[in-house]
């Protein structure tokens, strides 16, 4: 097996700023409704700050404290939010992911925080009736908001996502030059992901026991047709189904995959994450994969998805490259839905944003789409024509975690269940306390989980690059620039039947 090697000179580059913090104030008296809800929320999006709880997989919109975005949101055109109705639902998108973005917000101060919040803006209750105030200056802001005239246009052009490439680094680290060496060696291991994937399962070289993980809920999908499912539902203004949260949840239990794990050690234990002592750590004795939904386009259509995600505890053992070894690892397996709820599309990364490679149809698609400058997309295989009849299944090897071969499930043999969970809970997980902390930082990345990556890929441009990220923080390209839930990654890489 071919092995990334140090061919890149260190760049060290140690920067120092100064940042001035305000001192707390409290909420005065306001003279309108309106008037005191913007002081109410600036006051906890002060507190926020200061504490470093601020949810980071959404982004806030400067002048409209009311509304969050996503990737997906964002990427709206003009000429699409022209319309009324899809405007509306639009912004109305963008206010759930406020709220939903507050409240974890909230619940990760700690009491001493919260208690200080609570007594500047008068108001001495529980977080949860905290929780309901917010929501309720939110939901006013919202719905005075709506009233004022081009309020659509307005927002599109206040949203600035940002990016998680930072062209400083680039110049810095001399990317021109260093990028080539790199494509080099990221092109040899691509060819190593080819290899694996052509072989049969039973050619592939293990170093421990297979172990299978497969979802709890039954081998039989629970009896589920997601596509009469999601046909059945009607669709909101943008074309994305609605569906109850039960209903959603169905889906992506049906369609969850199997993990197929060549197990050496407890690194290669897929786990619950939590807190201890302080640390995040991976509780192998309780298998959970993590779950949430996005949206992204196929064929320019919108495209529900679920993404899966899996934690082991390290990255370690002799198939792991040196440089890439360290504390706690995971990977990401996308399942997106064409519009008629079909799945036409597997895309998989470990939880850095490292090693992204693609798995459609073959059926649906025409051509690969070859970048000017860059790597050729990685398609190392196609999608099973017995999913969604039958479960993915994956086969991961030991200690680097890479998926070697995708095939379906077999009923033969033991398996180890394990729970599915919403990932949500990773943002705010409770610690040895009894109080919630996320196990990412304000920088979206996971809380212990640097690598010496950063002192060899500085060029590339991504900070604490081989780090775990949350979502809404995946660069998945070395050279190049490219965003795991950019709504048009799919378009951009491929044309269809």
């Amino acid at each position: 097996m071919k092995r990334i090697l140090l061919i890149i000179f260190a760049v060290p580059l140690l920067l120092q700023g100064c940042q001035t913090s305000k001192p707390p104030r409290a909420l005065s008296d306001a003279r309108s409704p309106l008037a005191y809800c913007q002081g109410f929320l600036s006051l906890v999006d002060d507190a926020v700050i200061r504490a470093a709880t601020t949810d980071t997989g959404v982004f806030r919109i400067e002048g409209y404290p009311y509304l969050r975005a996503s990737r997906f949101l964002a990427g709206m055109r003009e000429t699409e939010i022209s319309n009324p109705a899809i405007a509306q639902c639009w912004l109305e998108g963008m206010h759930h992911l406020d709220l939903e973005a507050r409240e974890k917000e909230i619940l990760t101060l700690d009491n001493d925080q919260f208690q200080q919040l609570a007594n500047q803006s008068r108001h001495l209750v529980d977080r949860d009736e905290f929780i309901q105030r917010v929501r309720a200056c939110s939901n006013r802001l919202f719905a005075h908001g709506l009233d004022q005239p081009g309020l659509a246009s307005k927002v599109r052009n206040a949203i600035d996502i940002p990016d998680v490439y930072r062209s400083w680094r680039r110049i810095v680290g001399l990317y021109p030059l260093v990028a080539l060496p790199v494509a080099y060696v990221s092109a040899n291991v691509f060819d190593e992901f080819r290899d694996w994937h052509a072989l049969p399962p039973d050619k592939l070289a293990t170093v421990g026991t297979p172990v299978v993980y497969h979802p709890s809920g039954g081998i039989d999908n629970d009896r589920l047709e997601p596509a009469a499912l999601y046909r059945s539902a009607p669709r909101d203004a943008l074309g994305l189904p609605e569906m109850t949260p039960k209903e959603k949840d169905r889906i992506a239990r049906t369609l969850a995959p199997v993990i197929i794990q060549d197990t050496a050690g407890g690194y290669d234990r897929i786990g619950k994450v939590q807190w201890r002592n302080g640390a995040v750590v991976i509780r192998p004795n309780v298998p959970v994969g993590y779950f949430y939904y996005s949206y992204g386009r196929f064929n320019r259509h919108p495209s529900l998805q679920i993404n899966y995600v899996f934690w082991y505890s390290h990255r370690d053992g002799d198939n792991a490259p040196w440089i890439e070894r360290g504390r706690l690892d995971g990977l990401t397996i996308r399942v997106s839905l064409d519009p008629n709820g079909q799945p036409v599309m597997l895309d998989i990364m470990n939880n850095c944003g490292c090693y992204h490679f693609f798995v459609p149809k073959h059926a649906r698609i025409r051509t690969i789409k070859n970048p000017w400058l860059g790597l050729n997309p990685l398609v190392p295989t196609w999608l099973p024509d017995q999913f969604p009849r039958r479960r993915v299944a994956l086969r991961v090897n030991s200690g680097w975690h890479q998926v070697q071969h995708i095939g379906v499930e077999s009923t033969s043999g033991d398996t180890i269940r394990y729970e599915l969970r919403p990932y949500r809970e990773l943002e705010m997980l409770p610690d040895d306390n009894g109080q919630h902390r996320s196990m990412f930082t304000p920088d979206g990345i996971a809380r212990g989980s640097g690598r010496i990556e950063p002192y060899i890929f500085f060029s590339m441009g991504i900070p604490a690059i081989g780090s775990m990220r949350q979502r809404g923080h995946h660069a998945i390209k070395l050279v190049g620039n490219a965003h795991f839930d950019h709504p048009g990654l799919f378009d951009d890489t491929f044309e269809y039947r």
